[in-house]
């Protein structure tokens, strides 16, 4: 039912209804990202930072990781969640190629946990241009991940670390067998990946060429428009009028949580700047 059919539904049960104005209703998303997380973290605070929650019986990783975090907590910190909006421009055939390549991960992929390493103010930095002045095609980029070698470094170092975590009694109690030696929880993160970087023979005996063919995204792209490169400080873009870039691409170093709050935020500021610019105090902001 549309919204008047609502309408007229109710006053056809004797309601009155009346138009209100909401002016403020544009800040509800970018409030909800920003205030619901701090109010959730300054709450879980209270607990164990290692060990909240309630203790709960579990055969295998994957169901304990949920039940720990599903029990003994109230409405607001199990309502809270990140809401994700598909990408509708995602060609097809990519789609298709992923599809396939899902097919061919391994059963135990599904059946635990996984652990990611993220390498903080990677030094290692890619190239961007323009394959022509058609705004619809792609621009020619490369990532070049892992080409500055602290990079690597920082990899390696991690995969250590998580070499230690796996081998402490608090992860060994909820392996299925003792024969998931680490080596062969490597080569199932190989086969397990989605990326589609031709993997090699050596990879697990070698921890850096493990680093560079397993390499993912989390999907925080940024520096594709510096400002003072590619637009301006008010993010206008340099030498073409009346067009502006305000996202994630004018970040020189990405957020380390989700940027989509900050983002939102960025937006209304500069929406209401560039309304009081053009209509001074008549905006009424």
């Amino acid at each position: 039912m549309s919204i008047r059919g609502v309408v007229s539904h109710l006053e056809e049960l004797g309601c009155s209804v009346t138009e209100v104005s909401l002016p403020s209703f544009s800040l509800g998303l970018p409030a909800y990202y920003i205030l619901a997380s701090s109010e959730s973290s300054s709450n879980l605070s209270r607990y164990d930072g290692v060990r909240y929650g309630n203790q709960c019986e579990s055969e295998e990783l994957n169901s304990l990781y949920e039940n720990t975090r599903a029990r003994g907590f109230g409405s607001e910190i199990l309502m809270y969640k990140c809401s994700l909006i598909p990408n509708r421009i995602y060609r097809r055939d990519a789609i298709e190629a992923y599809k396939r390549n899902k097919r061919n991960f391994p059963r135990e992929v599904f059946n635990g946990g996984f652990i990611l390493e993220k390498i903080a103010s990677p030094k290692s930095t890619g190239q961007l241009s323009l394959s022509n002045t058609n705004v619809d095609d792609n621009p020619n980029v490369s990532f070049n991940y892992f080409s500055h070698t602290e990079d690597v470094q920082k990899c390696v170092e991690g995969i250590r670390l998580v070499e230690k975590l796996l081998a402490s009694k608090h992860l060994t109690n909820y392996m299925s067998s003792d024969d998931e030696t680490f080596e062969k929880l490597l080569n199932l993160s190989v086969r397990a990946n989605f990326n589609f970087i031709p993997k090699h023979t050596n990879d697990t005996k070698s921890v850096e060429q493990l680093c560079k063919d397993t390499v993912i995204t989390i999907w925080h792209y940024h520096g594709g428009c510096h400002v003072g490169k590619v637009v301006s400080p008010d993010y206008e873009v340099l030498g073409v009028q009346r067009l502006r870039v305000i996202d994630g691409s004018t970040f020189s170093l990405s957020p380390g949580t989700n940027p989509q709050g900050t983002l939102l935020m960025m937006g209304r500021y500069m929406g209401l700047k560039m309304l009081r610019q053009r209509l001074g105090r008549v905006a009424g902001f």
